[in-house]
This record gives structure tokens, C-alpha cells and sequence, in this order.
């Protein structure tokens, strides 16, 4: 299919163009004459969230928050570019040794079949891992946008926070989109969601787009204002490796906001880390 190679090529190519390492953009594309499509990203040192959950449940509040800010930063260089990833999810969004959050695999099957005829029929079980994180507009078969990004961020925020989804399928998203429902309260099944939060996730899955926390900036403006606002300006990694050992420890020591580490404290702070989530996770296996 020559149209479908050609928009392929296009979206490939537009995609590249996000060149920041963290985002998991294609660094090498099938050619126009192969008769498979494929590409190369970057390797990744990094956990993915998926394997967190599995190992240790559910994340405290303030985790989620910090997991949410790391995002967004990483994030917003895609939305910045006005190119969203759209296929956000566990196991999409990996938390590296230095606290960086590491984005993986982007969306392009969607990106491309769906301008093309015939492609009503193809099951979108087939183009994602877990549809049920897309927004109502996407299971629609509309191309991703920012917008949509922000709803797949509050869907895996509710997964974090609660350990299950707020929605048993995506026929179900769609209902309650239709009839503008709103989105469920994380805070109904566990207690402790500071109400910050709750509203936040809320309207991150809000079910029309022109309600939504429009960006990945917008969404890491207000995760500072409104639920981490004693957050220094430069502590969102630095506490999130805080976060991740005293999760992984069991450690509930209330938070004492700390000075960035200098170079070489940073370093170590890191090799710890790394070292502490390696060694529980493999116990946890």
C-alpha cells in the first residue's frame, strides 16, 4: 500500500523530530523499500511502572504526585513540539535510576491506519497493548492529541493510586463520555487522597477534551500549586528517588523537603537507588 507507506514515513518522520532522549522517539525507520515496518529507539536502564505495581501494589499519594510531575516534564518536550505520545500506560513509562521518567514506545499505528480506509474494522486491541487508557476521542479513532495524553496520565494516576481501573472496558469510557458522566473518585476507594489530587485526577479524565488540562505544562503547573506546593524548583527527581526507597523500604517518614544535591552527591544518590530498586525487585520476582 503505497498511501499507507507514504503517511507512515510522515509520521515516522515527525516523531524523529522530538529528539529529547527521554521521550523514546524512533532513532531509526524501516525504509520506504522494506516490506516490513519497524524502527529502532534508544536503550533504556530504566523500571517500568507495570513491574512496580505488580512487585508492591498501589503507590502513596505523594509518589503519584511526584510520578505525575516527572512526567510532565519529560512530556511536555513532545507537547512543546505539538506532537502527543499517545499510548500511555504501565508499561510505557519507566522511572530511571536518576529519577528521570523514560517514555517508551509512542503510538503510530493509530497515527496511520486510522486515516485510511477500512480502518473501522480493525480492532483496536490490535494497534494498542491497553486501549483502556485511551481518551474517548482516540477510541473514536481520532489521531492523539496533548489532550488526550492528559486523560491517559489520570487513568494510569487512578491505576496508581487505587491498584485497579476506573473503567472495566472501553465501551465503557465511550458510555460515560456520551452521557457526560463524570470520572470516577480515587478517593472512594482509598482513604488518605488528599482532595487536591482527587480533583485533579477527576478532571484529567474528564470525558470532553475542551475540559481537560489542555498540556503536560499546564498539568506539572498545577500538580505544584495545588498538591506539591512545598516543592523546591529543582526537587521533583531528587524526591522521587525519596519516594521510590521509602516505598521500597517501607519506610512512612513524614517529608522533609531537602536542598538539591550538589554533582557528585546526586551521583550517588542515584547508583543507591538504582541499587535498592534493583535488589527489591529481583527479591520481589
Amino acid at each position: 500500500n503505497v498511501a499507507l507507506q507514504s503517511h507512515y514515513q510522515q509520521v515516522m518522520g515527525r516523531l524523529g523530530n522530538q529528539e529529547h532522549e527521554l521521550l523514546g522517539m524512533p532513532s531509526r525507520v524501516s525504509p520506504p523499500t522494506s516490506e516490513r515496518y519497524w524502527y529502532v529507539s534508544p536503550m533504556t536502564d530504566g523500571t517500568p511502572l507495570r513491574r512496580h505495581l505488580d512487585h508492591r501494589g498501589p503507590f502513596g499519594w505523594r509518589t503519584v504526585a511526584l510520578l505525575l510531575h516527572e512526567i510532565c516534564v519529560t512530556l511536555g518536550f513532545a507537547h512543546h513540539g505539538g506532537v502527543a505520545h499517545g499510548n500511555l500506560e504501565p508499561g510505557t513509562v519507566l522511572v530511571e535510576p536518576s529519577g528521570a521518567i523514560r517514555l517508551v514506545r509512542p503510538d503510530v499505528a493509530g497515527r496511520v491506519v486510522f486515516r485510511h480506509e477500512g480502518s473501522a474494522t480493525i480492532s483496536l486491541a490490535a494497534l494498542w497493548d491497553e486501549p483502556i487508557y485511551l481518551a474517548p476521542e482516540v477510541l473514536s479513532r481520532s489521531a492523539p492529541t496533548p489532550a488526550d495524553d492528559v486523560y491517559s496520565l489520570g487513568v494510569l494516576a487512578f491505576v496508581l493510586l487505587t491498584g485497579r481501573l476506573p473503567y472495566s472496558s472501553p465501551s465503557e469510557v465511550l458510555s460515560r463520555a456520551q452521557s457526560r458522566r463524570s470520572a470516577p473518585d480515587p478517593g472512594e476507594i482509598v482513604q488518605g487522597v488528599p482532595p487536591a489530587l482527587r480533583r485533579l485526577v477527576r478532571s484529567m479524565m474528564a470525558p470532553r477534551a475542551a475540559i481537560r488540562t489542555p498540556s503536560a505544562a499546564e498539568l506539572r503547573k498545577a500538580i505544584r500549586e495545588q498538591v506539591l506546593p512545598d516543592m523546591g524548583p529543582n526537587d521533583g527527581r531528587s524526591d522521587l528517588i525519596a519516594a521510590m526507597r521509602a516505598r521500597i523500604t517501607g519506610s512512612n517518614a513524614p517529608h522533609t523537603p531537602a536542598p538539591p544535591p550538589s554533582a557528585p552527591e546526586e551521583q550517588v544518590l542515584a547508583s543507591s537507588s538504582e541499587a535498592l530498586i534493583d535488589t527489591a525487585l529481583h527479591s520481589a520476582g
